[in-house]
């Protein structure tokens, strides 16, 4: 009978120190929801000092209803040129597009106003269109953002904010930097998905 009291009894505290033992994650407890989103992305912002406004989309698989990461593409929507030194109309139109990864986190999201934040990394190209030919050249984009993100539905949020693109292009050319086309920016975002 002792036997079995001291066999129980060290079974007992072994089990108490695996518990004590097991490995701690980002996830807590582990992931134990794992639901998505859709969004169609606005940035609204500068190159060259003049204005840029900026759409896309993105995707992402949302975890735990906190941790988010996916994929986003944009472009360049507004009609921007680019003049030559002497001012004459040998214009070069500016496009401008780009796509990676985008990632972040949503703080306490099941309050109808919240915090979230993350970054947008990705690849893309600049091209200035000119009437001789064109110039291109691939840019790295990266994005950090912060945002006020709005409970409308349980299937449909707000995001409203600021954002940083900042552009490296692979050569400099057009007489155009990269501080040029880089600009914080407004941003605002639809997002559709099943946040409950």
């Amino acid at each position: 009978m002792r036997l079995l009291l001291f066999v129980m009894l060290l079974f007992f505290v072994s089990s108490a120190k695996a518990q004590e033992d097991e490995i701690k994650t980002i996830f807590g407890s582990g992931i134990h929801k794992v639901s998505g989103f859709g969004s169609h992305l606005m940035s609204f912002g500068a190159i060259d000092n003049e204005f840029a406004y900026y759409m896309g989309g993105g995707a992402a698989v949302l975890l735990n209803d906190n941790v988010f990461i996916g994929g986003y593409g944009q472009a360049l929507l507004s009609s921007l040129h680019r003049y030559n030194e002497t001012m004459i109309k040998t214009v070069s139109k500016i496009n401008l597009q780009s796509g990676g990864i985008w990632s972040g986190y949503i703080f306490k999201p099941m309050k109808a106003l919240h915090l979230k934040t993350g970054l947008m990394a990705g690849l893309g190209k600049i091209t200035f269109i000119a009437i001789k030919p064109s110039s291109e050249t691939k840019l790295f984009d990266i994005t950090p953002f912060i945002v006020c993100e709005i409970n409308v539905t349980p299937f449909m949020r707000v995001d409203m904010g600021i954002n940083y693109k900042r552009f490296f292009m692979a050569e400099t050319f057009a007489g155009i930097s990269d501080n040029e086309i880089s600009s914080p920016a407004m941003f605002l975002a639809f997002n559709f998905g099943w946040f409950r």
